[in-house]
């Protein structure tokens, strides 16, 4: 007797509102074998594996066909409202389903259309229920907005401007911070970034070979490293970028949703760069923009308390002072499914770089921000990252962050 030929696909979802979500899937025989998920939709748990991700692979990867999108739908459902302490934000029940179905509709080993006609979506009711990711929680009362400001004009807060790090060692210090802060160790801190060299950070949960064009990369001689959080793939080179991260005690949000969380983490900067000129605004879930396009975009990720310390959030931010569009376009892959939501043709539209709307030199924009924090928060001081946690970063990079293997966990 033969063997039973496994078919292979990968379907995308990405609805209005909501973050790109993929499923991966190996079907053998009658049955789906394994599924995997990526994309730059965020999720919290634990660094090496997300409970909820891995629950929901797993119930997925078990199902027989014809799939029965409406028991997996109500499957995922129960392990989201299972497993709230670990939050997928960005997709729903209905988008991660409706990834499986696309990919099982092409799935197959030798590039056919096999089993297409099976793997339709079942309904257009279905279909419609997707149109519209809901934004959970995602105003913020006035209220808690005043809360927040209260807290965050309160906080010791240390002003870093770091030196250039290789990119893996930039990811290794921000998760070194925020471990720091979680055990209450170092307190709350705001560090603005220097790139060492040009990169491509992935976000947590994205694939490698479905974001970046590796071998166009090598050309330009631009890295990949993959970040602690989740979200999408930025560009970046040093005279280009303005990053910085927030680490603080989880108090600063709590009673907070993780969506409220982003307006607030992105409250000071938005001032900030108004003062400088800049039509900044928030825009959910986790942008800032303008009226004339995307200035960047922010990442966080919470980390409980450690060893009797206050827990943590990390709260990162990368925006474009100028861009070598052109250059990213030719790494970056950017999702036709993404990009259909995007209301725009290109790349390279999507991104308005700070240089062009403040008239301002990259190191004036970021001399701004430092004294606006100095100047609006009474305990703000300048500071420097400790030899402890650089130490801590040097271990994390050379065992994680600069490991082949992490950055192509999700290949």
């Amino acid at each position: 007797m033969g063997q039973t030929r496994k078919l292979q696909g990968r379907g995308e979802c990405k609805m209005r509102g909501g973050k790109l979500i993929a499923a991966n899937v190996v079907v053998c025989g009658d049955r789906i074998s394994s599924c995997t998920l990526d994309g730059d939709f965020f999720a919290e748990g634990s660094l090496d594996a997300p409970r909820v991700i891995d629950s929901i692979e797993t119930s997925l990867g078990r199902y027989g066909l014809p799939f029965d999108a409406d028991a997996a739908t109500a499957r995922v459902r129960e392990i989201l409202d299972e497993q709230s302490d670990s939050p997928v934000i960005g997709a729903t029940p209905q988008t991660i389903v409706l990834a499986v179905q696309r990919a099982l509709k092409t799935a197959s080993a030798d590039g056919d259309s096999a089993g297409a006609a099976t793997y339709e979506e079942t309904s257009e009711e279905h279909s419609a229920e997707t149109a519209q990711v809901p934004s959970r929680q995602a105003a913020v009362p006035a209220e808690l907005l005043e809360e927040f400001r209260r807290r965050w004009h309160a906080m010791p807060l240390a002003v870093v401007h770091d030196k250039p790090l290789q990119p893996s060692r930039q990811m290794a210090t921000d998760h070194a911070i925020a471990q720091s802060v979680a055990r209450g160790d170092c307190g709350p801190m705001i560090r603005i970034w220097e790139w060492a060299a040009s990169t491509v950070v992935i976000g947590r949960f994205q694939s490698l070979s479905h974001q970046v064009d590796l071998e166009e990369a090598r050309r330009a001689g631009v890295g990949v490293v993959r970040r602690v959080t989740g979200g999408g793939a930025m560009f970046v080179e040093p005279a280009n970028t303005i990053t910085y991260s927030l680490y603080a005690p989880l108090s600063l949000v709590e009673g907070m949703s993780i969506e409220q969380s982003y307006r607030c983490c992105d409250d000071w900067i938005l001032a900030a760069l108004r003062e400088i000129g800049v039509d900044a605004r928030y825009e959910p879930i986790n942008d800032i923009s303008s009226s004339a396009g995307k200035i960047g975009g922010a990442a966080q990720r919470r980390y409980l308390p450690k060893d009797g310390g206050p827990g943590a959030v990390l709260h990162h931010v990368t925006m474009s002072y100028d861009i070598d569009a052109v250059k990213m376009s030719r790494i970056l892959k950017v999702s036709r499914e993404k990009m259909r939501y995007k209301a725009v043709q290109s790349a390279v539209r999507r991104v308005d770089p700070l240089r062009s709307q403040s008239g301002l030199g990259r190191e004036e924009i970021i001399d701004s921000f430092i004294t606006y924090l100095l100047r609006t928060i009474p305990g703000a001081v300048k500071a420097s990252v400790s030899d402890g946690i650089a130490r801590e970063a040097a271990v994390l990079d050379d065992a994680r962050f600069s490991r082949e293997s992490w950055t192509r966990g999700i290949a």
